[in-house]
């Protein structure tokens, strides 16, 4: 009589789905008809708020597993998988990536985020209830994600291959750029994970700097007079988009640096 509608209101809330249980156990102990009900209700509470007291402590100096140590292992996760994505999007500017593998890439790395993002939840708790005194995690998602709609808009201009006068004056500095934020995401990956010194953003400037030397003689070359709507679009959206990953490249400089060493192997 007392587990029938329990069962049932646990199967339309899952809030209750304790209730069953709690009912087992005031019904099938013993403790309950030898020491009357006032005294079982006390020891019950007795009993929950040392399990309670034992849990804290385990928590807090046994097995002290904050949740900053793993949102930095997400995050790590996150930018290597971004660096993944980058490598696939501008491994040849004269095909675009493979459309399979590129979806697949992009699947892991919205699962990985979302466990960055429920982390990060629990890094809030925990600040909330004064157990750690870490930096807030949610501008390192944010920025994350970022990161991820730079590289979709790049992967939208690089789906198919570049007009070939584009992809002559740009292949070179493309794949020199590739090479400089695929070296530092890992730099970054390593911060996070294993406390390394943060890695410097200057080859990165550097590839950006011949990149945009190739978009200027592209600028003022005939070539761009022969590039139809569509073409020139895509080239001036990779310029822009380029752009935005080197900005928030460096705001992911800030944001692992509130959680490693915090220097740069050769500050700029």
């Amino acid at each position: 009589m007392a587990l029938a509608p329990l069962a049932l209101l646990a199967a339309l809330r899952p809030s209750f789905r304790v209730a069953p249980v709690t009912a087992v156990i005031v019904l099938l102990t013993t403790s309950g008809a030898q020491f009357g009900p006032v005294r079982y209700a006390i020891d019950r509470v007795l009993e929950i708020g040392l399990g309670c007291l034992v849990a804290v402590v385990v928590a807090l100096v046994i097995l002290p597993a904050r949740a900053h140590h793993l949102v930095a292992e997400a995050a790590a996760d996150a930018v290597l998988t971004l660096r993944d994505l980058m490598n696939l999007i501008l491994a040849d500017a004269t095909q675009g990536p493979d459309r399979a593998t590129l979806a697949a890439t992009h699947l892991k790395l919205g699962s990985v985020l979302s466990r960055v993002e429920g982390f990060v939840d629990e890094v809030k708790r925990e600040r909330a209830n004064r157990l750690s005194e870490t930096a807030d995690a949610e501008p390192l998602a944010r920025n994350l994600r970022r990161l991820r709609h730079d590289l979709t808009a790049i992967g939208r201009a690089m789906m198919e291959p570049l007009p070939e006068p584009a992809r002559h004056c740009l292949a070179e500095s493309l794949a020199a750029l590739r090479l400089a934020v695929s070296d530092y995401l890992a730099g970054c990956a390593a911060t996070l994970r294993e406390s390394r010194v943060l890695p410097s953003l200057e080859p990165v400037d550097r590839a950006l700097l011949s990149f945009r030397d190739s978009m200027d003689r592209f600028r003022e070359s005939e070539a761009l007079q022969g590039l139809d709507i569509d073409g020139v679009e895509r080239v001036f959206g990779l310029a822009f988009a380029v752009q935005q990953l080197r900005g928030n490249l460096g705001d992911l400089a800030d944001r692992v640096a509130e959680r490693g060493p915090g220097r740069s192997a050769n500050p700029s």
